[in-house]
């Protein structure tokens, strides 16, 4: 029957995996998934764990020891983030979710229970390029070098309860905006990078209208018409911050703050990337000032190219930057940062 033993479990999934897979078909979707748990095995090697299982566009992993989980989860999206730089046009996002606790190990060598449970619904409840985990890994790897956390409160999990849960902060930050409905963050990171996370759920149904535009668009004649109903008829389901221009400036791509400019509007932000088309923000019911501060972090990094940053970050944090200008590593408590 097995033995139960104390293990960390660690999911993580491709974003978009099923709507590539329909666009690029399946010889493509299985090079990304290849490619994809490539980088796991060669990170989980480093870390002394072992991969479980592969679900087609997930791995779920596990470590004896929580510290490595966590600093494994951290090196995953390091080298994914690496090969994005590297592979712009076949750049990808992923979402993990870790814990910590008993798990029954199977005769077959997987791993079955509560534990397991929970990693997958954190993975599924991370936004592309977020790393979440239970509060009992906070605990257990509270001060190793160089990890951080972000507390997201507590959160009703699907068939399991309330959890108190993190964020671990993988990358230095020197501002993140958050839409109201928690679908969406934007990033500005502390080397001169913006990124857009979505959640899962919310990528899915921005899927489904982009692929029924793409049909229409197809069509020629009368589809710029035909997409603008589409738009606004599936507008309901959709998190007012997605914009179709968002969806073709490249979710979990990191953009370059030269190509970058974001102006203030009467209900959010305005993001521009180059010659595209805007991106607009609606963050009706957060604290005005967070906007507001986002562009003067954003013109601050464009003023202070390469290790610039670096001593423009060293500066006091202010109440709405978060871990970016904090010379600290300590957890970061919910409600500081307004």
């Amino acid at each position: 029957m097995g033995e139960e033993t104390p293990v960390a479990v660690l999911f993580s999934d491709i974003r978009g995996f099923t709507s590539y897979t329909a666009e690029k078909g399946d010889r493509e979707a299985y090079r990304l998934a290849r490619t994809f748990l490539g980088i796991v095995e060669e990170q989980v090697a480093r870390h002394e764990g072992r991969v479980v299982k592969t679900y087609g566009d997930g791995v779920m992993t596990s470590f004896s020891q929580p510290e490595p989980a966590v600093r494994c989860s951290v090196a995953m999206q390091e080298a994914l983030r690496g090969h994005n730089a590297a592979a712009p046009e076949k750049s990808f996002c992923v979402g993990i979710g870790l814990t910590w606790g008993e798990a029954l190990r199977t005769e077959e060598d997987d791993l079955f229970g509560h534990t397991v449970n929970l990693a997958k619904r954190l993975a599924d409840l991370a936004k592309g390029c977020q790393v979440v985990v239970v509060q009992a890994l906070v605990k257990l790897v509270p001060n190793a070098e160089g990890v951080r956390y972000r507390d997201l409160g507590e959160r009703e999990i699907e068939g399991i309860g309330r959890e108190r849960l993190y964020e671990v902060v993988w990358r230095r930050e020197a501002q993140r905006l958050e839409a109201e409905d928690g679908a969406l963050d934007v990033v500005l990171t502390g080397d001169g990078r913006l990124v857009f996370e979505l959640s899962k759920g919310a990528l899915e149904r921005v899927q489904r209208v982009e692929e029924k535009l793409r049909r229409v668009e197809a069509k020629g004649r009368f589809a710029g018409v035909l997409a603008r109903q589409i738009t606004k008829r599936m507008g309901g389901p959709l998190p007012d911050v997605v914009s179709r221009a968002l969806l073709e400036s490249g979710l979990g791509v990191e953009h370059d703050l030269g190509e970058v400019e974001a102006s203030l509007s009467e209900d959010g932000l305005v993001v521009r990337l180059g010659g595209r088309k805007p991106i607009r923000l609606n963050l009706v019911g957060r604290p005005s000032g967070e906007a507001r501060e986002f562009v003067e972090t954003l013109q601050k990094l464009k003023g202070a190219p390469g290790a610039g940053w670096d001593r423009w970050l060293e500066g006091p944090r202010s109440p709405h930057t978060g871990w970016g200008r904090s010379g600290d590593d300590r957890t970061r408590t919910r409600g500081e940062g307004g």
